[in-house]
């Protein structure tokens, strides 16, 4: 086994896992503010103007 405790194996994929979340974030928000997302894969009221302005 690993000479690391159980609780420190957690924490570090714990935190990992967000890293890659956050990233992920980042590069669909980049993605859709360059407008990089074609519409036939946005979501079906992706150009309603009222669901825009509320998100």
């Amino acid at each position: 086994m690993s000479d690391l405790p159980v609780r420190s194996r957690v924490l570090r994929f714990t935190k990992a896992s967000m890293m890659v979340t956050d990233v992920g974030f980042l590069v669909y928000w980049a993605a859709t503010l360059l407008a990089l997302i074609p519409a036939e894969y946005a979501y079906k009221d992706y150009d309603n103007p009222v669901l825009g302005y509320l998100s």
